[in-house]
């Protein structure tokens, strides 16, 4: 049976396979040497250390266990398999040592060995969780009620493992945030290790769940109150979740912490700054971001957006041009900002017509750029000049969408029929406004096929009078 490489390499097995002793003190200190050495191929230097590792750990299943993982690191899986032959030679019921060999199958990709393996931890170490979890993963595609019969197993075995965590952690490997997200949430954080920790605050951010991966991080800072990743999740996650008090809290922790910065932690202090409008502070942290890395673009759509909270609206659309020259994946939202800044413009009565033909020669080349959207961006051109009263451009927009889209009939889609309908509508209310109903009720009319709830509609045409009157009699 082929499977996909369930496991990954490096730090993982050795933190997933070998548990925290008094012994593993003694031997860690060597072991981060030999580690190193087998990384870098250098095996002279090697020898004398793996000699004495050898002679001081013979007897130590787990010492050489974890021997075995620094090998299966370096991908050197004939010495990884004789250090879990070895730990098996000095305990043949050490569940890590069977976990070992089949980690060795797995990263080869060979699911049915691996599993074999597996099952043997299993039956000669039930209390070993890992057993059951690796199991479990390599059946998790193949035959997913195989896996959750093996998760039932663990459940009676060790009712207070947190199993769906770990479930969280196989999705979250695959890159399958979703699906990871559905199990990290089913766990109280507070149960959970530090890397588990950490992948539930990252698939938080992945799937927009910011809420509980603040909590998550938070749970990981009480727990580790130094440890700066758990500062940045927490930052990120209540930036995203709008908890702007403790975004800034969480940024200012990062900054006072003498450990070194990314471009990104500027960043996310300068949006922890804007969100509690400290907008020149936030600009300073923004340009300190792009001083570091210049390919990162962000920074250039936050500085804009913070002039234009400022008032200064020039600034606003020189950067947010700046970021959409140099942006190639920037989005239709980031074309509605720049576009967004000049109808600011235009409502401050700052060379309004303009201003107004500016925001639509943005939306123009939003819809060349996105030309799904093109009829979509003549409605938010019709739209922005209905807000701003330029009746004569919104009913020249509006009657363009209604030319392009009723002659499709049923087979509109529902965006589009939205759009009709806000067409209809806008066209009816700027004649009725200017008391010509004549021209204003073929479009109520309209309007009432697609909402006939719509109640400006219904007032214009006096149905709710009908009503009542039918109600009178």
């Amino acid at each position: 049976m082929k499977t996909v490489k369930y496991l990954l390499v490096g730090a993982f097995f050795c933190a997933a396979t070998c548990t925290v002793s008094a012994q593993a003190t003694d031997y860690n200190t060597q072991l981060e040497n030999i580690t190193q050495l087998i990384k870098d191929g250098n095996a002279d230097a090697l020898k004398a250390p793996l000699k004495q590792y050898n002679k001081q750990f013979k007897k130590n299943a787990e010492a050489l266990v974890a021997l075995g993982n620094a090998y299966l690191t370096a991908k050197d899986f004939t010495k990884a398999n004789e250090y879990a032959d070895k730990a098996i030679g000095v305990n043949a019921k050490y569940g890590n040592a069977y976990i070992l060999k089949g980690d060795i199958q797995a990263i080869q990709d060979e699911g049915g060995e691996a599993a074999n393996w597996y099952m043997q931890a299993m039956t000669l170490d039930p209390q070993n969780a890992q057993g059951y979890i690796r199991y479990a993963n390599v059946y998790r595609k193949v035959d997913p009620s195989e896996t959750e019969r093996t998760l039932q197993k663990l459940r009676q075995v060790l009712p207070d493992y947190p199993i769906e965590a770990e479930a969280g952690h196989s999705y979250y490997t695959m890159g399958n945030y979703e699906k990871a997200m559905e199990h990290f949430i089913k766990e109280d954080p507070e149960r959970l290790p530090n890397d588990l920790l950490a992948e539930y605050c990252i698939t938080a951010i992945n799937t927009n769940k910011h809420a509980e991966g603040l909590h998550a991080a938070e749970v990981g800072l009480r727990k580790n109150p130094d440890n700066m990743s758990f500062v940045r999740l927490a930052l990120i996650n209540a930036i995203n979740s709008k908890q702007h008090d403790k975004a800034l809290s969480f940024a200012n922790m990062l900054m006072q912490n003498p450990v070194e910065k990314t471009s990104s932690d500027y960043t996310y202090y300068g949006r922890a700054l804007a969100a509690n409008e400290q907008h020149q502070e936030a600009i300073s942290q923004f340009e300190k971001s792009l001083a570091m890395d210049a390919d990162n673009h962000q920074p250039l759509r936050f500085i804009s957006e913070s002039y234009t909270a400022l008032g200064n609206e020039d600034k606003g659309v020189e950067y947010m041009q700046q970021y959409l020259s140099k942006e190639t994946s920037a989005r239709p939202s980031d074309y509605n900002r720049l576009a967004d800044i000049y109808l600011q413009k235009v409502k401050k009565g700052v060379d309004k017509e303009t201003n107004l033909q500016k925001a639509f020669g943005v939306y123009d080349t939003m819809a060349q750029k996105f030309p799904t959207l093109s009829t979509y961006c003549v409605l938010l051109q019709g739209n922005a000049a209905f807000q701003n009263e330029f009746d004569t451009e919104a009913l020249a927009k509006y009657a363009q969408i209604i030319s392009i889209l009723e002659p499709k009939g049923s087979t509109v889609t529902e965006d589009e029929q939205s759009y009709l309908r806000q067409a209809y509508r806008n066209t009816a209310l700027i004649h009725w406004t200017k008391d010509d109903l004549e021209s204003a009720k073929p479009y109520f009319e309209k309007v009432i096929q697609i909402d006939p709830n719509d109640k400006y509609a219904r007032q214009a045409l006096g149905l709710d009078k009908q009503e009542e009157t039918k109600e009178t009699k």
